[in-house]
């Protein structure tokens, strides 16, 4: 398990793709377009919306509706400053 974290980690440090995202096509990026720290991926993106879920009860339910608004940007994205954008 460890072990498919720290490749998923890479992963996303260094193209800004989990597995699951370049098979679709999409990548991570800032909202300024630059590259994604990996920091910001683990603690602002994962760490801190479990937290607050974990305190205020299904905030993932509602995290995932996000997806449906005009700028489809789930709350974890808006928390950690990122964008999904496709890849050519």
């Amino acid at each position: 398990m460890f072990l498919v974290w720290a490749v998923q980690a890479w992963l996303v440090h260094s193209s800004g793709q989990s597995l699951g995202k370049r098979l679709v096509g999409i990548r991570l990026v800032r909202e300024d377009g630059q590259s994604v720290a990996l920091w910001r991926v683990i603690l602002l993106r994962n760490i801190l919306p479990g937290v607050l879920s974990a305190m205020c009860g299904p905030l993932w339910l509602v995290d995932v509706f996000f997806v449906y608004s005009r700028e489809r940007r789930c709350i974890h994205d808006r928390l950690a400053g990122t964008l999904v954008v496709r890849t050519r």
